[in-house]
């Protein structure tokens, strides 16, 4: 691998973090998913109990189907 090909790799993914950094800033990602996070935490509280009587699939962290 040449000098060349090695710098336009490292340019290439710095653009590419830049702009994912970026894209997820604009659309407000990270804070959805804190918001998110937050609501499920809070649920037991709010239901007066500590979340045994609920079914085991919602204690259950699944990821996004896209």
């Amino acid at each position: 691998m040449t000098q060349e090909q090695l710098t336009a790799i490292v340019f290439i993914v710095g653009i590419f973090l830049i702009l994912r950094e970026f894209i997820c800033w604009y659309w407000k990602q990270n804070r959805i998913v804190a918001l998110l996070e937050e609501i499920r935490d809070r649920l037991p509280q709010q239901a007066g109990d500590d979340g045994d009587d609920a079914p085991d699939e919602i204690h259950e962290r699944r990821e996004p189907h896209f």
